[in-house]
């Protein structure tokens, strides 16, 4: 354990995964390529939100699951104050991650940072996941496929109206079901309510169908995506409200993904 302050600037082109519950947000990343028994290099960042001067000092924790080793540097430091908003404490590790993290109780990687100021505790979190399929390693943040679906079009009652769907998934899922649900009041022109798509690793792939707004209300359409990727399930859903004026004119209430 070390005591140590620091500002220095984020690294970018990582992979992160963070929560806020505390006003200092706690960065959880990996850098380079995961691969199965191969040095992989684990970094924890803690950003105050605020100054924090109440604040004397502030550890942080690493946990490894079964299946993931500690092969260089510390699970556990402490920080001196003060702590400013913008300056960053950084935690590094490197691990070794086996086949064996499949088989964990708690197959996930977490960074916890706790801290007090005066009477009051406080503390933030992180998680990674490591995904053994085979011989290949992925590190996700998390299974949820992002979902998010807009409206394109005249925007008018009675007239197509084209809802694109787009779904990003943390990793290449090459066989990802889909399905569409539409209200009473919204009827399908053109495309499929159903199907099959491939989702590659974190970039988003596009679903379009038309459909038309029959009569005045609020209606809302749904999306659901789900895909395996050996025995890990990743899902998603999003809905997307719109509101038909009497004056037929068309507007989007609401657009919410599984992720919010």
């Amino acid at each position: 354990m070390s005591t140590a302050a620091a500002s220095e600037p984020e690294e970018p082109g990582r992979r992160l995964s963070g929560e806020m519950t505390a006003p200092f947000r706690v960065d959880l990343s990996v850098v380079g390529k995961p691969l199965l028994a191969k040095p992989l290099k684990l970094v924890m960042t803690i950003l105050p939100k605020e100054d924090l001067p109440q604040l004397q000092q502030m550890e942080g924790v690493i946990a490894l699951p079964r299946g993931v080793k500690l092969v260089k540097g510390h699970l556990q430091r402490t920080w001196a104050g003060p702590f400013r908003k913008g300056t960053i404490r950084r935690l590094a590790v490197e691990v070794i991650i086996s086949p064996e993290v499949a088989s964990a109780e708690a197959p996930f990687i977490s960074a916890t940072a706790i801290g007090k100021r005066g009477a009051e505790g406080m503390s933030a979190t992180a998680a990674l996941y490591p995904v053994v399929v085979g011989n290949r390693l992925a590190v996700v943040d998390g299974f949820s496929i992002a979902v998010r679906q807009s409206l394109r079009g005249s925007l008018k009652t009675g007239e197509p109206q084209e809802v694109i769907i787009e779904a990003t998934s943390p990793i290449g899922i090459p066989h990802a079901e889909f399905t569409v649900g539409l209200p009473e009041g919204v009827a399908l022109v053109r495309g499929d309510l159903s199907g099959h798509v491939a989702l590659p690793e974190r970039q988003t792939r596009r679903i379009v169908i038309a459909v038309r707004v029959a009569r005045p209300g609020l209606w809302t359409i749904g999306s659901f995506f789900e895909g395996a990727v050996g025995d890990y399930v990743f899902r998603g859903n999003g809905e997307l409200t719109i509101r038909a004026a009497e004056n037929g004119v068309l507007a989007t209430v609401e657009n919410r993904d599984s992720s919010q």
